[in-house]
């Protein structure tokens, strides 16, 4: 449904316009009405609106102050403004305001309800193109986290023989910076076969986010690939995080452990690469 909103301070008006409007073939409800400037910018701010219809002169503040205020709350609000001749010129100068359409007293339902289905058909294009757009993003988003994430595999078929900065920024989308590379693995063990598919992706999950949480605000990139029952990763960090890193890297294999017993017959083990200056040089 298309929501409007009706500004205008006198009552008969309003309820003539809702009387007018062919609302279930519109595909529109009357969401709010307003009989004076300020109430009006309350309503629409809070209900925000697809189409306002206003009068150019109320009281509170004018038709035209309306839509400049509003509009800096709902830009993408269709506004059809009400006048009479004595104010045509005057509703002529809200153009600049974003608004194209305006009805001259006394308002005619066709004239009002081809206006509104013009509108409807101009929200329903922007919604569409908006839709797109987030579906494009949304797409080439996944795109990327695939790429990234093909990274490590490339590296370990050995498909990927030397990984420069250039590569990985332009090819594989990291935000790499010169300092230190180091490649590390997390390794579950135990009787697998007392672990479904699904328990194991909990236990993955739960590594995951350990090492995120810990690891990836110490550093420039940070990328994990997970396997049946390990988690690989790569860090990029600055060189006088070193330190640091190894620390954080040893607390979450304790922390792991601490936690084993919640989570059945497992241990975890963890083995951590060189320290390289390059990427060139990382041993996954």
């Amino acid at each position: 449904m298309f929501k409007v909103m009706i500004a205008d301070d006198e009552e008969r008006i309003c309820q003539l316009i809702t009387a007018l409007v062919d609302l279930d073939d519109l595909q529109m409800e009357i969401t709010g009405i307003a009989h004076n400037g300020l109430e009006a910018m309350r309503i629409a701010v809070r209900q925000q609106p697809d189409i306002l219809i206003t009068d150019i002169q109320m009281p509170g503040c004018s038709g035209l102050d309306l839509i400049k205020q509003v509009k800096k709350s709902v830009p993408e609000l269709e506004i059809i403004i009400i006048s009479g001749y004595a104010h045509f010129e005057y509703a002529q100068s809200a153009i600049k305001y974003g608004v194209g359409d305006y009805l001259l007293k006394p308002v005619s339902r066709i004239e009002l309800n081809e206006t509104l289905r013009k509108l409807k058909t101009r929200i329903a294009e922007r919604r569409e193109t908006e839709s797109d757009r987030i579906q494009l993003l949304q797409q080439s988003e996944s795109d990327t986290r695939r790429i990234r994430m093909s990274l490590i595999g490339q590296l370990i078929s050995g498909k990927l023989k030397e990984p420069s900065l250039g590569i990985l920024e332009s090819e594989y989308y990291l935000k790499v910076r010169p300092g230190i590379f180091q490649a590390f693995c997390v390794k579950i063990d135990g009787d697998m076969s007392q672990f479904s598919d699904s328990g194991m992706a909990i236990l993955l999950d739960e590594t995951e986010n350990l090492l995120e949480r810990s690891l990836r605000p110490r550093c420039f990139e940070m990328l994990l690939h997970r396997q049946r029952t390990a988690c690989i990763g790569i860090l990029n960090y600055e060189n006088k995080q070193a330190e640091e890193i190894r620390r954080l890297l040893r607390e979450c294999l304790n922390q792991l452990e601490a936690r084993k017993n919640l989570y059945g017959p497992v241990t975890f083990s963890m083995g951590v690469g060189s320290m390289a200056d390059a990427p060139q040089q990382l041993g996954v």
